[in-house]
């Protein structure tokens, strides 16, 4: 997915000037303190006294301020209007609510779950103040870093014009403000050239064996026996969780794959999310250990921008996406064709599908950003003004027949809305205007996005040789016996691996998360020839977002269903979803979720 590089107008990049709305981090919810673990109160503690504000006032300074620095000239000031037009402005009527009884999102009680992806397998992140440790690792031969602009990359404060500028405060909107990254720079200095760092990587050694990780582990051993040489006060800092792991190690080398070795262009390492998991390293609280690692070359933060690196820093992508995975979210793009086929279950437009976009809140909820409002044994219906989860903390989670067990893993639809705005806002625009020549229809404004979620889990126990589904409720996953205990999501994103439950090979059309389009096909669909030369991936156009008029059902989505006409787990769907109205403008929905059954 790195390679993708896309190219847009510069009359387009001119106009697209507004300055980054702030998230509006603070939905009321009413979640009961005792139903949260301890360990939640504690990580609480430590948003409230660390959430960033962004109050009005401030944001209009700072965008005043960014606008000088950027040479722009002074808003003209408006014409004097004259005493009848005051007048008459000033007595002008508000627009009727045309939707008076629709109940707003902040006025529902929402639900938050204690368990995300760290609660099973440890050593993942969770929301709080996270600090990071970013090795940059040099060669004699090898880029030279300009730190002010790398640490403005990684950490910088805003997003200008609706585009990702750094690391940093891209994970601030999408968690709502409940992660900070708390950064902490090493420039280590290998003291090798570049192809002899490649060649002690990847040749073997005279017993046949690679160097592979073990490069970076020796240099985290290094810096973790004198941390001082490295500006590192108190080297147990790294460890905000107090797991006996570093929290977020990002590893970056600063290798020139321009040079050549042996006639080739090589890479060190490639991106990628590392561990050591298999290796079991011990815990130590005083002194943290290696587990989970980010590994990179650093040249993917100089990827030139395809009109001007002030818009949009694409090199901090590959970043963001990989630190996903630290949090346990999956990739979203499939690995390998089948039969010819290639699928996206989330239209491309997803951080973990494509490095572009927000995180899709099935993504958010299953890492403890998003506390959406669940339907629970609604007699009749009920109408909902829901506004644009890249924005604000809202959605909709519809359970099936079967009831929701209180998690992320489990089997149900997220209802959410859409659009050009944020700091994903340029994405949009930038995606779009290249499917323009190969789609008929393609959605600029947003709409509403159904997405169909199976996370449920699966126990293993390899003394048994079988799986089953587990309620991660029991919470009882690791020590209970002598036998092994795996948990793991039951079905992969994609189709590069066949899905099983039981011993039973399942469709391949099983996913852990899927977006429904609102024509009521398959969304596993291709791009037809002729296609961009970059991507065979679908992307979503109107056809798959929701919008006035449109209705969600099992009846008017059959093609979204492998199991149709039951859900994945076997029971039903008892509800509908119509689109009363959308927005454009404020971005928020009317929705009305309907009993049918």
């Amino acid at each position: 997915m790195r390679k993708r590089r896309l190219s847009v107008l510069t009359a387009y990049l001119l106009a697209a000037t507004m300055l980054l709305t702030a998230c509006d981090g603070g939905q009321k919810t009413s979640v009961p303190d005792e139903s949260r673990s301890a360990q939640t109160s504690q990580t609480s503690k430590a948003e409230e006294s660390k959430t960033i504000s962004a109050p009005e006032d401030s944001s209009k300074a700072e965008s005043s301020a960014a606008e000088s620095s950027a040479g722009k000239p002074p808003k003209p000031p408006k014409p004097e209007q004259s005493a009848a037009e005051s007048s008459a402005e000033e007595s002008s009527e508000p627009e009727p609510d045309l939707w008076p009884d629709a109940v707003d999102f902040s006025e529902l009680e929402t639900s938050y779950s204690p368990i995300h992806y760290a609660s099973w397998t440890p050593g993942l992140l969770e929301p709080g103040l996270i600090p990071v440790m970013v090795v940059v690792v040099t060669f004699t031969d090898g880029y030279q870093i300009d730190k002010e602009v790398f640490e403005n990359q990684m950490e910088g404060q805003q997003d200008l014009d609706n585009c990702i500028r750094s690391v940093g405060s891209y994970y601030r909107y999408t968690s709502y403000k409940r992660v900070l990254l708390d950064f902490q720079y090493i420039y280590y200095d290998s003291g090798m050239t570049c192809s002899e760092a490649w060649h002690y990587v990847n040749d073997e050694d005279s017993h046949g064996h690679f160097k592979g990780n073990g490069f970076i582990k020796e240099i985290f051993d290094d810096i973790r026996s004198r941390p001082g040489d490295f500006g590192i006060e108190d080297f147990s800092s790294l460890d905000g969780n107090g797991d006996g792991f570093v929290d977020l190690p990002i590893f970056m080398f600063a290798e020139d794959s321009s040079k050549t070795y042996e006639g080739e262009r090589r890479v060190i390492y490639g991106a990628a999310r590392g561990s050591f998991v298999n290796d079991n390293p011990p815990a130590d609280v005083n002194n943290p250990n290696l587990k989970y690692f980010i590994k990179t070359p650093y040249e993917t933060l100089l990827t030139p921008p395809d009109i001007d690196i002030n818009r949009t820093s694409s090199g901090v992508r590959t970043v963001i996406h990989e630190i996903g995975h630290m949090f346990g979210v999956e990739d979203y793009y499939d690995f390998h064709s089948y039969n010819g086929e290639v699928i996206d279950v989330m239209g491309t437009f997803d951080m973990q599908s494509s490095d572009i976009g927000d995180w899709n809140t099935f993504s958010k909820f299953s890492v403890g950003f998003l506390d959406p409002y669940v339907i629970d044994d609604l007699e009749d219906s009920i109408t909902i003004r829901l506004g644009c989860s890249i924005e604000k903390n809202q959605a909709i989670l519809i359970p099936t027949s079967a009831g929701w067990n209180g998690t992320p893993f489990d089997e149900y639809i997220l209802v959410d809305v859409i659009a050009p705005v944020g700091a994903t806002g340029f994405d949009w625009g930038y995606i779009h205007r290249q499917w323009d020549d190969y789609t008929e229809r393609t959605n600029k404004d947003g709409g509403v996005r159904i997405l169909h979620v199976d996370a449920r889990l699966a126990l293993t126990r390899y003394a048994e040789g079988k799986s089953y589904f587990l309620d991660p409720w029991e919470a009882t996953y690791y020590g209970t016996s002598d036998e092994w205990v795996q948990v793991h999501t039951a079905f992969w994103s994609t189709n590069y691996a066949e899905n099983v439950y039981s011993g039973q090979t399942q469709s391949r059309y099983f996913h852990i998360v899927e977006m429904v389009p609102s024509d009521g096909s398959s969304c596993y669909r291709i791009c037809t020839p002729p296609f961009p030369v970059w991507s065979a991936f679908h992307f979503f156009t109107s056809s798959d977002l929701f919008g006035p008029g449109d209705v969600f059902s099992m009846e008017t989505c059959q093609g979204a269903f492998a199991a149709y006409p039951k859900m994945n787990n076997g029971s039903d769907l008892d509800y509908s979803v119509t689109v009363e109205a959308y927005d454009p403008v404020k971005h928020e929905a009317i929705v009305t979720i309907t009993r049918i059954r």
